[in-house]
C-alpha cells in the first residue's frame, strides 16, 4: 500500500519502507510527480553529462522523456503509428531493458530494447498478413 502526501505545500510518496519526496512538473496538459534528486542521482547525471558532454545528454535526456511519457496510458494516443506503438513499448519496458533518463551511455540496453521492439512488430505484421 502506497500513497501520496502532501505536507507544507510539499509532495512526498509513502509506503511501507518509507518515503521519497516528489516535485510536481508540468508536462504537455498533464502533472507529473517526479523524486526530488537526491545526491546519488545528481551525481549519475553528472558523470554521465562530462561523459558525453552537456548537449548530448541533454538532448537524450529530452527524446527519452518525450518517448517514455507519451506512452504513457495517462497520455498515451493510439493513432497505430510506428512511432505511438513504440513509445507505449518504451513505456512498458524500460525497466526490463534498463533504460534511465539519467543515463544515456546505456547503448547495450536500448539495442536490446529496439530489437525486441521490432520483433513485436515483425509479429504483429505477419499476423496481419494470415488473416
Amino acid at each position: 500500500m502506497s500513497d501520496v502526501v502532501q505536507v507544507n505545500e510539499r509532495y512526498f510518496y509513502v509506503d511501507s519502507v518509507g518515503f521519497q519526496e516528489l516535485n510536481v512538473k508540468p508536462f504537455k496538459d498533464m502533472e507529473l510527480m517526479t523524486p526530488v534528486s537526491n545526491e546519488k542521482i545528481e551525481k549519475t547525471i553528472t558523470a554521465d553529462r562530462e561523459a558525453i558532454g552537456a548537449d548530448k545528454h541533454d538532448a537524450y535526456q529530452k527524446s527519452f522523456n518525450e518517448a517514455y511519457f507519451a506512452g504513457s496510458p495517462v497520455n498515451f494516443s493510439n493513432s497505430g503509428t510506428v512511432e505511438d506503438d513504440y513509445n507505449k513499448f518504451i513505456f512498458n519496458n524500460a525497466q526490463k531493458y534498463s533504460l534511465s533518463s539519467l543515463r544515456s551511455a546505456d547503448q547495450n540496453g536500448w539495442e536490446k530494447a529496439d530489437e525486441a521492439f521490432l520483433e513485436e512488430v515483425a509479429h504483429k505484421s505477419c499476423k496481419k498478413t494470415d488473416m
